[in-house]
This record gives structure tokens, sequence and C-alpha cells, in this order.
């Protein structure tokens, strides 16, 4: 009996092994829909709109009303919420458990340098991704254990800071994370010696630097600080180009993954399990249609 499931076990370690960074990139996108989805949808937007706020003590329009709204998402929006960010966090490890693969591996640890100093941009930024992520999920564990907690007690947590702190945090962290991928991302593909799509790993570049830019700007104007002619555009734009930068990263995993894997099965002399070996064409729209 366990020489007949060992082999299955193995055989499913390495098929999760094969397709570390698209099982990553889907779990991350998943999880950004869906969160960004309870915010804009307005069903986590009332504790945004008193944190601040508190924090910095301007009055506030209708402050009674929008602290019952924000006690109200507390109790409704917290295990949603939770729920939401775990396959983000498993979609990090993923993209870090790619970077390891890529580390791991002497015939890809050995091309350009440049190729290598994409392999250390992306464990950078891959461990920034997972530690922003563990931010996030405790932030929304601890609050799950006030869902029935009486209203004084959640008002005391958001009047606090307990929201604003760590957004703080994993915004700062997601930011840099996010400009640490776009680069690693483009000097992967750019540098292999088969590579997935060139122009689409530029793309990548850019999307992740807008990314990266907005949540700094966003981190750094305040809602209580800024009109709301700059901070309105600023939410608008950092959860939509964090969407787009993960759709182009799900479609560029499914490009440049494969052709690492047949780069390191031709280098052991295994089988491709790709099909019959290929080169697909680096060029945006011939390579997209390989898919």
């Amino acid at each position: 009996r366990f020489s007949t499931e060992r082999p299955a076990m193995i055989a499913a370690i390495e098929v999760l092994s094969a397709h570390t960074l698209r099982i990553g990139a889907i779990l991350e996108l998943t999880g950004v829909i869906f969160l960004h989805s309870l915010f804009l949808t307005g069903c986590t937007s009332p504790l945004f709109d008193v944190y601040a706020a508190s924090m910095t003590g301007q009055p506030v329009d209708d402050y009674e009303e929008k602290m019952k709204a924000a006690i109200a998402a507390v109790r409704h929006w917290s295990l949603p919420s939770l729920y939401g960010q775990v396959p983000w966090m498993t979609g990090a490890l993923f993209i870090l458990g790619f970077q390891v693969k890529l580390t791991a591996d002497p015939w890809l640890s050995s091309r350009h340098r440049l190729f290598r100093l994409g392999i250390g941009v992306l464990q950078i930024g891959a461990f920034l991704d997972v530690t922003w992520n563990l931010v996030n999920l405790a932030e929304w564990v601890i609050a799950v254990n006030y869902v029935k907690a009486s209203d004084a007690t959640i008002t005391a947590l958001i009047e606090g800071g307990f929201f604003w702190w760590p957004e703080m945090l994993y915004v700062s962290f997601l930011s840099l994370a996010v400009l640490l991928y776009g680069v690693s991302f483009m000097l992967l593909d750019v540098h292999h010696p088969e590579g997935g799509s060139t122009c689409l790993a530029w793309t990548l570049l850019v999307s992740w630097t807008l990314t990266g830019t907005t949540a700094f700007l966003r981190l750094l104007v305040p809602p209580s600080f800024a009109p709301l002619s700059v901070v309105v555009p600023l939410d608008t734009l950092q959860p939509f180009s964090l969407i787009l930068s993960l759709t182009l990263t799900v479609v560029w995993s499914f490009l440049f993954e494969p052709a690492v894997n047949r780069g390191i099965y031709a280098e052991a002399g295994g089988a491709d399990d790709y099909g019959p070996e290929h080169t697909p064409p680096r060029h945006c729209w011939a390579a997209i249609r390989r898919i």
C-alpha cells in the first residue's frame, strides 16, 4: 500500500512544483478581486470613512452615522474579508515557491547575471508580499473576535487606530513588493534563453510600477489631509491597476513558467510534461495565442 501511494504523492508534488507561478498568480488575482469588490461595493468602506478622522481628530460630517456603519461593517464583513485574504496569502506563498525553484536549480542559477539579479529581486518582492499578507491576515483574524462585541468596544477598536496602523504597514510592504515584482518579471523574461513574451514583460514592468506608485501616493495622501479630488482618483486607480497587473501576470505566467520547466527538464534529460518540445514565439500576440 505504501509503495502505491508514494508515487502518486510525488507526482502531485511535481505537478504543484511545475505550476507554482501560475497557481500563485491566479490565487492572488482571485483574492484581490474578492477583497476589492467588498470595498468598492461599499461593504467595508465605512471603516475607512472614520478611522482616518479618528486618528487626526478632524471633524467629519455625520460622524455618528458613519461610525454606526463602520461598526456594522466590522460585524458583517470581517469574516468574508478574512476568507478573501487566505487565497491572496496562499498565492504569495506559491510565488515564493517559484522563486525557490529558480534558486535551487543549478541550470537556472548559472544564467546571465541579470537573470540572477531578477531571481534575487523576486525573492525580496515575494518575501514582502508574504509579510504584508501576514499583517493583513492577522488584522482580520483579530477583527473576527470582535464581531459579537458591544458597540462601545468596537468603537474603541476603530478610534484606537486598530485599522489605521496595520493599513499603513501593509500598504508600505505592498507598494514595495509590487514594484519589485515588475522589475523581477522583466529581468527574468528578457534574460531567459527562451522566455515567455518580451512585450508582456515590459508591460508588466510599467503596470506594476504604476500600481506601486499609486499605493505609495495613497499612503502619503490620507483622506483627512487631502481634498476628495485627489483622494478619490487614487482610491479608484490603485485597485484597478492592481487587478490589471495581476491579470497580465496570470497571462505571462502561462508563457514563462512552461519555458522555465522545459529548460529544467532538458538540462536534467527528462521528458517534457507539456507535450512536444517547442519554443513559443516571443512576439506578444503570437505568444498569447499559444496559451
